[in-house]
């Protein structure tokens, strides 16, 4: 009688072999049976419905003279159980295999277990019940072929090897285990392959994807088509199926789309999240109240008893932003169709005023605010952590809240920050502020220049204008930062910011073959340039 021939039953209450019964009693469950040995459950008190876990042998004959609250099988020759001291794991022979408790654990794979500690955090443990590596994590995968996914505290993943050390510098949304030197990775564009540097295979990202089988990969795009990749013809796409339901639902639900976050940021503009977080009374007729209510409720913003959740508590976190978009710029944007076919911004048709000058107005200070919030939210995207400065002056044409060059300065104390731009908005001003028209020339001594995220308000002309008077003062050993995105030729990224960039600003986001195009009729030159997932640090000379 070989192990590979027991089966468990359909109902799961008895193992068979050949379609029949291995034994006549009826449990009320069995597991597989490993190295011989299967672990069976039975009701230990019937009218709690409690149940109790043990180990039988093919015989049906029970092992050990041991019970546990639960029993899993043996894998590597130990077997995973718990009992009131916690979770352990036991020899093949019944003892137990080391002294430690856990609050959980797993099933031993390439010598090594995930364990649980009494604080909620996981590790890997060896067969003595030692961990493999001081550090903890949120979550920890099995190993396979020596490298395991691990969860950080700040909801990333990253490849780890058994000394718990990365196997890569580089932290993924989501990770699966490495199939044939290949993973699964997700950022926040989609899925998509990497390899043991944790660099991508490709550009291209998708809704689903799973590991290269013989070199092909089977998911789906953000269509609902089918897809297979093929690793043949540079991971390339071919659609196996079309899916027209799913990309009409999509297309339909789209259409509405847009009214959730108007819902959102009025629930905002009003208080609401405010008033429950500080439990005062909402300031609302009966069915409004109500209405938003079940709204915050159906979309997990807060609980049944009215306690604002994690996502309650970051969207109130980040009610600038939100009423920063769903303001000027969604009030702009019904100009959009204009704007597409006079190729013009239409803040100034609105307003009376291009939109930098309107929130340098007093009166719109709290536009400004809203400004400076988002321009600080969107630094994370920085590397300054790949910058090497030590005692330059470093200059930042067109600051505007400061918050670039503040985190720069708290990253190298030891340089002298200089903050130019038309107005000061800065949020810290203690340090040396140039006012300034970038249009105009100006006279500014510095070692580096700064300007990020400000060509690409302007068109070509006006920040050519710009990247002249720049270059006015950079002397042969002056350097110039430029801090912008790429709009990607290949996975034509980024393009929904261009539509807002002409509508509302008149300016656009531009491709690198694009940006060497502006540098040279400036006098500069690209001496290399920092990638980064979103935001590019393209360093510039004097030619």
């Amino acid at each position: 009688m070989s192990n590979e021939k027991i089966e468990i039953s359909l109902d799961e209450t008895h193992h068979t072999i050949g379609n029949k019964p291995l034994y006549t009693k009826r449990y009320a469950k069995v597991l597989s049976f490993h190295n011989g040995i299967a672990p069976v459950y039975e009701l230990a008190n019937k009218k709690d419905k409690l149940l109790k876990a043990f180990f039988i042998d093919k015989n049906n004959t029970k092992l050990f003279g041991r019970e546990f609250k639960q029993a899993f099988g043996f894998y590597e020759g130990l077997a995973c159980v718990s009992d009131e001291s916690g979770f352990y794991h036991i020899l093949e022979n019944g003892k137990d295999a080391y002294k430690s408790r856990f609050l959980w654990c797993g099933n031993f794979v390439e010598r090594s277990c995930v364990a649980k500690d009494s604080k909620g955090k996981y590790f890997h443990i060896d067969k003595s019940g030692k961990p493999l590596y001081k550090e903890k994590f949120c979550y920890v995968g099995d190993y396979k072929y020596g490298i395991a996914v691990a969860l950080l505290e700040n909801g990333k993943c990253v490849h780890i090897l058994k000394n718990g050390k990365r196997l890569y510098n580089k932290e993924y949304e989501i990770l699966e285990p490495f199939h044939k030197g290949v993973a699964v990775a997700k950022d926040a564009k989609g899925y998509f392959h990497i390899d043991k540097q944790g660099n991508e295979l490709y550009k291209q990202r998708y809704a689903r994807l799973e590991p290269f089988y013989n070199s092909k990969a089977f998911g789906l795009d953000f269509d609902g088509n089918k897809i297979v990749i093929k690793e043949s013809q540079k991971y390339q796409h071919k659609i196996l199926a079309n899916n027209e339901d799913f990309i009409k639902n999509y297309i339909s639900n789209e259409a509405f789309s847009f009214f959730k976050m108007r819902i959102l940021h009025s629930i905002l503009e009003l208080g609401v999240l405010d008033s429950l977080k500080n439990k005062s009374k909402i300031k609302l007729e009966s069915y409004p109240k109500k209405l938003i209510l079940q709204w915050l409720i159906a979309n997990n913003y807060i609980t049944n008893k009215f306690e604002l959740t994690t996502k309650g508590n970051i969207a109130l976190s980040l009610k600038p932003l939100i009423c920063y978009w769903q303001g000027l710029p969604f009030i702009i944007s019904e100009n959009l169709e204009k704007s597409l076919k006079y190729n013009k911004e239409f803040f100034s048709e609105q307003f009376g005023m291009p939109y930098f000058d309107y929130i340098s107005q007093e009166k719109n200070s709290d536009e400004a605010k809203k400004f400076s919030f988002i321009s600080q939210f969107y630094t994370k995207d920085y590397h300054i952590s790949n910058l090497a400065f030590d005692r330059e002056i470093v200059c930042d044409i067109g600051c505007g809240s400061g918050v670039l060059l503040d985190s720069i300065y708290k990253n190298f104390p030891n340089i002298k920050p200089v903050y130019a731009d038309k107005k000061d908005f800065r949020i810290i001003k203690n340090k040396t502020f140039k006012k300034i028209d970038f249009f105009k020339p100006f006279n500014i001594k510095a070692d580096v220049f700064i300007i990020s995220r400000i060509l690409h308000d302007w068109d070509d002309e006006n920040a050519i204008k710009i990247l002249k008077n720049i270059s006015k003062n950079m002397s042969k050993n002056s350097v110039l930062l430029v801090f912008e995105s790429f709009v990607d030729i290949k996975t034509l990224s980024n393009l929904d910011i261009c539509f807002h960039l002409l509508n509302f600003l008149g300016g656009k986001e531009r491709s690198l073959k694009e940006f060497k195009n502006l540098f040279k009729k400036s006098g500069l030159r690209i001496e290399n340039i920092i990638e980064g997932k979103l935001i590019n640090i393209i360093k510039v000379r004097k030619k």
